[in-house]
C-alpha cells in the first residue's frame, strides 16, 4: 500500500450479500411460522380502526397480526398509500465482480473512502469492487412496478474503479470485471 493511505481493519465487516441473507431471513421467518408472500405486488392496505390489518395484492387480500414491508427502495411509493413518508432515502452505487482470479489475494473487505470505493474477496475466487457515484441525487422510485434495471451505471465507472484498485491489488491485473 502507498504510504499516504491509512485504514481500519474490520475482519467481519463488508460482507452483506442479498443472495445469501434474503434466503436466510426467509427460511428463519418460515421456521417461526411467518406467512411470507412472494412475487405479489401490494396494491393497497387493509385497515381497521386506524390500524393496518393486512394487505391487498394483485392476487388477493391477506389479513395478519402484523404487516412488515421489506421493499426498501419502494417504501415511499408503498407507504404513500397510507399517507406516510418514512425517513429513508435511496442512493445508487455500483458493484462489479471479477471473473475468477488465479490466486485471490488474502485481503479483508477494504474501503477506499476517499474515492467512495471498496474491494473484497467474493465467492468463486473472484473479487467484488464497489463504487458510489456522489454526483447522483437521491433516487426516487417512480412506481411500484419499477425494476432496478431501470438505472444504468454511468459510462466508464467500471473502468475507473478497476484502474484505481489495480496498483493496490495486483491480482486485478490478470482479471476483468464481468457484466
Amino acid at each position: 500500500m502507498p504510504d499516504e493511505l491509512t485504514g481500519l481493519f474490520d475482519p467481519r465487516g463488508g460482507y452483506s450479500e442479498p443472495d445469501e441473507y434474503i434466503p436466510a431471513l426467509l427460511r428463519k421467518n418460515r421456521e417461526l411460522g411467518v406467512d411470507v408472500l412472494e412475487q405479489q405486488t401490494v396494491t393497497g392496505f387493509l385497515q381497521r380502526g386506524g390500524r393496518v390489518t393486512g394487505v391487498r395484492t394483485n392476487v388477493a387480500e391477506f389479513e395478519g397480526d402484523a404487516v412488515i414491508a421489506t421493499v426498501y427502495s419502494w417504501n415511499q411509493q408503498l407507504m404513500s398509500r397510507l399517507g406516510l413518508r418514512l425517513p429513508v432515502k435511496a442512493f445508487v452505487h455500483q458493484r462489479y465482480v471479477t471473473r475468477p482470479v488465479r490466486k485471490p489475494p488474502p485481503i479483508p473487505a477494504t474501503n477506499a473512502d476517499f474515492i467512495l470505493s471498496y474491494i473484497r474477496p467474493a465467492r468463486g475466487d473472484r473479487l467484488l469492487l464497489g463504487i458510489a457515484t456522489p454526483e447522483r441525487e437521491e433516487f426516487q422510485v417512480p412506481s411500484i412496478d419499477w425494476h432496478m434495471s431501470g438505472v444504468p451505471p454511468p459510462a466508464g465507472l467500471k473502468e475507473t474503479v478497476m484502474e484505481f484498485f489495480k496498483p493496490i491489488v495486483p491480482a486485478l491485473a490478470e482479471s476483468v470485471v464481468g457484466n
